[in-house]
C-alpha cells in the first residue's frame, strides 16, 4: 500500500515543496461525519467542569455525550469531550468530561454531539499519519482501556501530518488505538467530516516501526 504526499509551503517570501511516495503493507483509516454544533452561552458556571449553557434550540437529548468547544481570550482553541448533558428546550446542563476548564460565565460556547468510530492501529508501527478537517472539530484517540492517547482540536481546513523519518517525536505511543471520539466545533450547516489515515508496517507487530 502506498501514500503519496505532496506538500507546498510559502512563508515569509520563501517557498518550499516536497513530493514523496511512502510504502507499507498496512493501512487504517476512517472518514466519519457528524452534525454541526449548536451555539450557546455559558449562563451558569458551577465549577471548572459543570455549568448551564443556554441555547436557542437543539437536537441533543439527555443522555447524549457532548463535545464543548470555545475560543479562549488569548485566541487558543479549547474544548471538553465526554461531557454528560441534561437537556431542556433552551438549556443544556453539562458536567464531567475531559479537557480544558470551562471558560468564564457568559462566554460563548458550542455544544456538539460526540460520536464514536472504530479505527485500529499501533502507532509504534506507523510510518505515515495524517488528519484533516473541513471545519473546526475535536478528535480524541482512545485505546481499549478507554485511555486517551492523543486529542486534537483543529480549526477549519486543518491538517496534521507526521512521518517516522522526520525526527520529530511520535504524537502518541504505547497501547494500540481502537477507536476515536469526535465532534464538531462549528455551528454552520456543514457536517464535521474529518479524515484520519495511518500507513503502518503490518508485518512487524513488535513495535519497532522499521
Amino acid at each position: 500500500m502506498q501514500a503519496s504526499l505532496s506538500v507546498s509551503v510559502s512563508m515569509a517570501g520563501i517557498t518550499a515543496s516536497s513530493t514523496q511516495t511512502r510504502t507499507e503493507d498496512g493501512l487504517s483509516g476512517v472518514t466519519p461525519t457528524c452534525a454541526p454544533a449548536v451555539a450557546g452561552e455559558l449562563t451558569t458556571r458551577n465549577s471548572a467542569s459543570a455549568g448551564v449553557i443556554t441555547v436557542t434550540s437543539t437536537d441533543l437529548v439527555t443522555g447524549d455525550k457532548a463535545i464543548l468547544t470555545w475560543v479562549a481570550t488569548n485566541g487558543d482553541l479549547e474544548h471538553r469531550y465526554n461531557v454528560d448533558i441534561v437537556v431542556t428546550t433552551t438549556t443544556i446542563t453539562v458536567s464531567n468530561g475531559t479537557g480544558d476548564d470551562l471558560p468564564e460565565k457568559s462566554s460563548d460556547i458550542n455544544v456538539g454531539i460526540q460520536t464514536q468510530a472504530n479505527v485500529t492501529f499501533d502507532f509504534d508501527d506507523v510510518d505515515t499519519f495524517c488528519i484533516t478537517t473541513n471545519v473546526r472539530g475535536v478528535i480524541a484517540f482512545m485505546d481499549t482501556d478507554d485511555t486517551e492517547k492523543l486529542v486534537v482540536d483543529m480549526d477549519a481546513k486543518g491538517i496534521a501530518l507526521w512521518t517516522r523519518d522526520t525526527g520529530f517525536p511520535e504524537p502518541m505511543s504505547g497501547t494500540p488505538i481502537t477507536y476515536i471520539l469526535y465532534g464538531s466545533g462549528d455551528t454552520s450547516t456543514t457536517d464535521f467530516a474529518p479524515k484520519v489515515l495511518a500507513l503502518y508496517d503490518a508485518t512487524d507487530p513488535s513495535g519497532s516501526g522499521q
